[in-house]
């Protein structure tokens, strides 16, 4: 997720959000979290290595306000921890102008149809939890039921974050703020999803719209997914890929 918010960075059209328009949380992540999280991940290193990088953050950081393209160090987001809480991933979520990540994270969750609705704050904690009782407690094992939800779950927080600040940069670049347009907040009724998943007759087509009407069929995979990705990025789509059980084995945002 820190990752993928950098790259989403890179996606902004800076024509029509020049820095002196960028948002001040993102402003703020490409300033202020990018000092203290090299501080935090530097600690220990080398001096020189240290001096090193400090001059490369400053140099990104002092870009956008001289004029130059904005560009994130890689210390902007959630680097100030080793490990993310769910109040970290929600702020992350939040320079982008995603509002409520978690309910929203949850909602689109919803969209899948596999399982049973889950609050993904409330697993995203009990994985934590798990993890660092396992870090910790050299005699603690861990199931494979609980694995099992340890992994649907991350998969499930990992897809939820990158389509919600995916729609959130692209909503961003259309908001032309250095003509006086405003930022809007995205929840998960501004995402739209384009679903694979297998049929009867091979791999069909879903969208979010529609969930329980095939918008169509493929009797291959390689085929099917060509004709979703490219029905997805025809509409501004997210693709979201599903097994058999509608469980999210893959996902490509509008974003690409």
């Amino acid at each position: 997720m820190r990752n993928r918010a950098i790259e989403c960075t890179q996606r902004i059209n800076q024509a029509s959000v020049p820095y002196s328009h960028l948002p001040e949380k993102l402003k703020a992540a490409s300033l202020i979290s990018t000092f203290e999280g090299l501080l935090n991940s530097s600690r220990g290193w080398p001096a020189a290595d240290r001096l090193s990088e400090f001059e490369e953050a400053a140099k990104l950081a002092a870009a956008g306000p001289l004029g130059s393209q904005y560009q994130f160090s890689p210390f902007a987001f959630g680097r100030e921890k080793s490990n993310l809480n769910p109040d970290d991933i929600s702020i992350m979520a939040g320079r982008f102008g995603v509002k409520g990540f978690w309910q929203e994270a949850t909602k689109i969750k919803a969209m899948t149809g596999a399982g049973t609705p889950q609050d993904l704050q409330a697993g995203f904690k009990q994985m934590a939890r798990t993890r660092h009782k396992a870090a910790h407690v050299p005699s603690h094992i861990v199931g494979h039921v609980e694995l099992s939800t340890s992994l649907s779950v991350s998969i499930d927080v990992a897809a939820g974050f990158d389509i919600l600040v995916s729609t959130a940069t692209d909503r961003l670049g259309q908001a032309n703020l250095a003509s006086g347009g405003t930022m809007q907040e995205v929840t998960s009724a501004d995402v739209k999803i384009t679903f694979l998943r297998p049929h009867v007759r091979g791999w069909a087509g879903f969208s979010s719209s529609s969930a329980k009407r095939a918008t169509f069929v493929e009797p291959a995979y390689a085929s099917a997914h060509s004709r979703a990705l490219a029905y997805a990025k025809q509409r501004n789509m997210s693709l979201v890929k599903q097994d058999g059980a509608s469980r999210v084995t893959g996902w490509e945002t509008c974003l690409g």
